[in-house]
Formats: C-alpha cells, sequence, structure tokens
C-alpha cells in the first residue's frame, strides 16, 4: 500500500524539509527506499521507490544529474531526497525544471537528519499502512514505548534520535480519566482542539502529551491547555464526571515517563478527595508530592503493611472504626472539629 510523499513531508524526521520541484508529485506512493550510491545504481532502481542521496554524485556528475530525473520518470518512482548546502548548493536548474515538468518530487532534507533516521521511520511507516494499523504513527508508538514500555534508556534514547528528536526535548503530559464510556467518545477530539500534540489511549485512560519545546514558559502552556480541554469537556457533556491529572514539565526526554506517572498520581488524589475541580496538579499536591512519589513507593507499602493497615485489621476484629476516622480526619485537611 505504502505512503504518499506528501505524507513522508509530515514525518518528525523530515520536519524541516523542503519540497524544492516536483510539486504534483505529492500523491505519488512510497513503497520502499533506495540509496543513489553510484551512477549505476540507477539500474537496480523498483517503482515507488524513494531515493536517498547526499547529492555528491549530482556534483560529481552534472550531466547526469541532470538526465537522474528522466530516469526515475521511466522508472516510476516516487522521488528523490538529498542534503543541499553540503556537497552542492542547489540541484541543477535543468533537473529542477524537468522535475516539475514530470512531477517527480526533490526534496532537501535537514542537515542534521541521517540515513538510517530516514530508513527507519519511513519503513516503519509504509510496514504500518500495508499491515492496515493506522492507530499509531511513527511517533506514537515512540511514546507509547517512552511512557508505558520502561525499556531500557539506551534504547528509547535510540529510538528518539532514530526520530530526529532532541534529547532535551521537553514534553508535557495530563491524564484524563472519564467516569462513564459517553465522554470517551469526545476527549480524543476535544483533547486536540484544545491544542494537544499527541492523544494516547489506555484501557483505562488516555493520556493527553503537549509539545512543549522551546517554549519560554512550558509549566503555564501545559496547564492552560489542561483547563481548556477541561472546560470543552464539562460543556460536552455537563452532567458527567471525569478526573484529570498535570504532570511537571522536565527539560529531558526520558523525565516524560515521570511526568506521566505525576499525572497519574494527581488524577488518583482528584478521585479520592471527591474534588468539585475535575483538575488536579502534582506540583500543588504539597506534602503528597513526597509521599506519593514513585521512588518512595516501596517505602510507603512497608508504612502501610506495618501500620495503616494494621488499624484496619484491628477495626475488623474488634468492631471498631479507627480506620474510618483516620480518613475522615484526611478528607477534613487535618482538622479534628470538622473530623468530629
Amino acid at each position: 500500500m505504502g505512503i504518499t510523499i506528501k505524507e513522508v513531508l509530515n514525518l518528525p524526521v523530515v520536519r524541516h524539509s523542503k519540497l524544492l520541484a516536483g510539486f504534483d508529485g505529492r500523491e505519488r506512493i512510497v513503497d520502499g527506499i533506495a540509496l543513489l550510491e553510484s551512477t549505476d545504481s540507477t539500474r537496480w532502481l523498483t517503482k515507488n521507490c524513494l531515493i536517498l542521496t547526499n547529492a555528491q554524485l549530482l556534483k560529481d556528475n552534472p550531466e547526469w544529474a541532470s538526465r537522474l530525473i528522466h530516469t526515475l520518470h521511466q522508472k516510476n518512482c516516487a522521488g528523490i531526497a538529498l542534503k543541499v548546502k553540503r556537497h552542492l548548493m542547489e540541484p541543477p536548474p535543468e533537473m529542477l525544471s524537468w522535475a516539475d515538468k514530470l512531477g517527480i518530487p526533490i526534496i532537501s532534507l535537514p542537515y542534521q537528519s541521517t540515513s538510517t533516521q530516514l530508513i527507519n521511520t519511513i519503513t516503519y511507516e509504509i510496514f504500518r499502512s500495508e499491515s492496515h494499523d493506522l492507530s499509531y504513527s511513527y511517533d506514537r508508538d515512540f511514546l507509547m514505548t517512552l511512557l508505558l514500555d520502561h525499556k531500557d534508556p539506551a534504547t528509547i534514547r535510540n529510538q528518539a534520535v532514530t526520530m530526529g528528536w532532541s534529547l532535551k526535548k521537553c514534553l508535557g503530559v495530563a491524564v484524563c480519566y472519564p467516569a462513564c464510556p459517553e465522554l470517551s467518545l469526545y476527549v480524543q477530539e476535544l483533547a486536540v482542539r484544545a491544542g494537544f500534540s499527541w492523544v494516547l489511549s489506555t484501557s483505562r485512560h488516555y493520556i493527553l502529551v503537549y509539545d512543549l519545546d522551546k517554549l519560554e514558559e512550558p509549566k503555564t502552556m501545559l496547564e492552560e491547555k489542561t483547563y481548556r480541554f477541561s472546560q470543552m469537556l464539562s460543556e460536552q457533556c455537563p452532567k458527567q464526571t471525569f478526573h484529570i491529572g498535570i504532570g511537571r514539565t522536565y527539560e529531558k526526554l526520558l523525565q516524560t515517563a515521570k511526568s506521566y506517572e505525576e499525572a497519574q498520581i494527581a488524577a488518583a488524589m482528584n478521585i479520592a478527595e471527591q474534588s468539585e475541580n475535575p483538575v488536579s496538579r502534582y506540583a500543588h499536591l504539597g506534602i503528597f508530592t513526597i509521599l506519593l512519589a514513585p521512588e518512595n513507593r516501596r517505602e510507603l507499602e512497608q508504612i502501610m503493611d506495618t501500620s495503616i493497615l494494621i488499624l484496619e485489621r484491628y477495626d475488623e476484629e474488634n468492631g471498631t472504626e479507627y480506620f474510618k476516622t483516620l480518613l475522615s480526619y484526611y478528607h477534613h485537611n487535618g482538622s479534628i472539629r470538622s473530623t468530629a
């Protein structure tokens, strides 16, 4: 099945690329990649392949470069992608002219992109289209790995580099727990309208991810998008309940998973407190940011086993309500009078 040149241009790894010529060929199908390493490599080109080259061949063989577009047209290739301003400042004018006439796209690639990044990303998209699994693009699949799979950091770093993402990329995370199926019908659409970059779904909740890279006020921007989404969801389903948690923002990509865990904790606190405000921010949980920090989970479980759960078992054995009183004390923010 393959993907179109237009879809290739929208991939994160070539986000800063430019279509130099052959604009009428944007709907050409790409179902394979070919590297152009020598002038006779054209003999093995196949239909619908996208050609990758560093343009050194074009510089060293200007006459051959002018005929190359005709060869690509005859073999019904998808187009050619190359780096300019390295070996070659720009493709020969005659080459650009014929590309426009024949509808053969010529793509100028970002300087920092590598052939490995391009091959991995485009091949993934081709495979996804052929298996008819259009639910996750390469970047969405990477985010699911980053947030949920807990793979070795080196593996995640390699995937990020393959996509052309900086390891200092800042992503903001919020999670939404809809209390009824009706809300689930609107979460995806409204989150995108609110400005979130990606909306990922699990069996229990939705993960809302916002690209905060290079924004001056990342924390503020994430909260603004989340509250806007919350308002839109409330207006769409005014009688339905939902809970949203916002994690803190970090300046390192690998810490996005930590932000996701924090967002889940904030949402859980929102559920436990039965707050009228459906949005809770992890950064505003006070002492609970220490008590409920993921890295403290084992110690907290030990405390629960050796103290709090003992109280609950004592109530069961003696017909008392000490555990219930403790919960009431918490819900009333430590006020003895209100608890009474």
